[in-house]
């Protein structure tokens, strides 16, 4: 970057222009572009720019050169780009809500804030200049959520008529909940906590996915919702608003019982699920199939006009059986040592010691397997041999179920197929803890509680394609993230006239630019 001055004669007339110019390569050529006219600048001032340019310190004045108001840029800049990608900037629209919750979306993935802490932290980021956003407050992003529950339908739409402009036939479906602190919100109730924070209550997430697990619709549900609740609006959903004359839903274990598969049956879709245990079990009492069929390979069972995919996962056989003899180990040992305490003392109350133990043996799950007895001061146990060899003869064994035809999809993609819903696992995982921390939830109101998920699967959006792009990059996505945030936009002032420039990214921040397919400008002479 340097300074270029020019003469041109026209006529009887003589023109002078002072120009900032830029070099650069194109294909191997040489070229120049301007990035600001100084020709309004003092003599005085355009040789003090020159001088701060070429680092000639000491041929100015400091006070003549002054660098202020430096604002994060990089990380912001590519983020809207990609979000500029993916449609969910046009899908948000220009107006000053839009833009504001365009900015919620980002930011969460730079650094998850409440709305408080978001409107102190923005100052510090370059929003002006990437965003068009002026000054605001917490009020004005609480009146941005509220603008945008009523586009969410709209901008799903969009997002999905974009990625998918000929349709989707698979779609991937799962559910979580996520704790609370508070006790005031509207959505929040007790029910099947998922995080293991006992006496916390909850809300209910389900989301929907493409087959790469890119995030389609979320929905939000009180805590008390079982999983196979939140499916009758999922299949609504999928009917009316995603263009599909075939679907294929995937849903967890347990998820897509009777009453969903016969819906989905009669719509002439088509579903792809697993059973439980307990159905297995009832399964081959029925004679549907026998237990030697679970093998390490695919073995596929009709039965009743629904296909059974059969499994046996020896790893995962290992890893319950080792857990299994664990737990049942150390509470013989426990139990084994109390009931030698018994023994020996006079003082010990014999009945409250057995409870205690069957309370130990309930707590480990380990009731079906374990035995125990009082007689006098004895305590006994005595381990149910055949119990514990039907159990293991279950290990590592599943079965998934299907109406689709042997025509229409192979036993081995009805299996890739399922496995591909722990990318909506993954997807929960970045939305709740990885990343962009769903949790802490400061909301009270249930609308305001469906906006913030809502924003935080946006992100999710913007974080998955930001994982595609780098995922070859011996970098984590923080480092993406934080290496970006480093090149910032500055003021540089010299003699009264200020340039905003953008500083160098380093070695690494430079091939997250190309990767990314971006170039950072060097002036900003307007917003971009």
């Amino acid at each position: 970057m340097f300074v270029q001055e020019n003469t041109k004669r026209v006529g009887n007339k003589t023109y002078h222009s002072t120009l900032l110019v830029e070099s650069y390569r194109e294909k191997g050529e040489v070229k120049k572009r301007t990035l600001m006219n100084l020709s309004g600048w003092k003599p005085e001032q355009v040789e003090a720019l020159k001088a701060a340019l070429k680092g000639q310190m000491d041929k100015i004045s400091l006070s003549e050169v002054e660098v202020k108001d430096a604002k994060s840029f990089g990380a912001l800049m590519s983020l809207k780009a990609i979000s500029d990608d993916l449609g969910i900037s046009r899908s948000l629209g220009e107006t000053k809500y839009g833009r504001l919750c365009l900015l919620m979306v980002l930011s969460r993935v730079i650094r998850p804030l409440s709305k408080r802490a978001l409107a102190r932290w923005a100052p510090g980021q370059a929003k002006e200049e990437v965003l068009s956003l002026g000054r605001f407050d917490e009020d004005d992003l609480y009146e941005a959520m509220d603008w945008l529950l009523p586009h969410k339908e709209r901008i799903e739409d969009e997002l999905f008529g974009k990625r998918h402009p000929g349709g989707c036939t698979l779609f991937l479906y799962d559910v979580t909940s996520s704790y609370l602190e508070g006790e005031k919100n509207e959505l929040a109730a007790y029910g099947y906590n998922r995080d293991k924070k006992r006496g916390k209550k909850q809300i209910v997430i389900g989301l929907l996915t493409d087959p790469d697990g890119f995030p389609v619709s979320v929905e939000t549900f009180r805590g008390n919702t079982g999983d196979t609740d939140t499916l009758p609006s999922q299949i609504e959903k999928l009917a009316k608003r995603f263009n599909s004359p075939r679907i294929v839903l995937v849903g967890d274990r347990g998820m897509i019982k009777s009453v969903p598969q016969k819906v989905i049956r009669e719509k002439k879709w088509a579903y792809i699920t697993a059973i439980t245990k307990t159905q297995v079990e009832s399964l081959v009492k029925k004679g549907a199939f026998q237990m030697s069929l679970f093998d390490e390979e695919l073995c596929e069972v009709s039965w009743e006009n629904e296909r059974y995919i059969l499994r046996r996962n020896p790893d995962r056989a290992r890893e319950v059986k080792e857990n299994r003899d664990d737990k049942m180990d150390k509470t013989i040992a426990e139990i084994t040592e109390t009931a030698r305490r018994l023994a020996a003392s006079k003082r010990m109350d014999p009945k409250k010691n057995y409870h205690k133990s069957v309370a130990l043996v309930s707590k480990r799950k380990l009731e079906k397997y374990i035995e125990l007895s009082l007689s006098g001061r004895r305590l006994s146990l005595e381990i149910n041999q055949e119990a514990l060899g039907k159990a293991e003869a279950y290990d590592g064994c599943y079965c998934l179920k299907t109406n689709l035809s042997t025509d229409e999809m192979s036993a081995e993609d009805v299996h890739e197929r399922y496995k591909d819903l722990g990318k909506v696992e993954q997807a929960f995982r970045t939305m709740k803890t990885v990343m962009l921390e769903i949790r802490p939830l400061n909301h009270r109101k249930a609308d305001r509680t469906r906006e913030h998920v809502f924003l935080v699967m946006l992100s999710e959006m913007v974080v998955h394609e930001l994982e595609r792009l780098t995922g070859d990059l011996p970098f984590t996505r923080e480092q993406v993230i934080y290496t970006l945030d480093r090149i910032q936009a500055v003021t540089l002032s010299v003699m009264g006239k200020s340039i905003r420039r953008i500083s160098s990214p380093d070695e690494d921040g430079a091939v997250i630019l190309e990767i990314l397919g971006l170039t950072c400008p060097k002036v900003l002479k307007t917003p971009l």
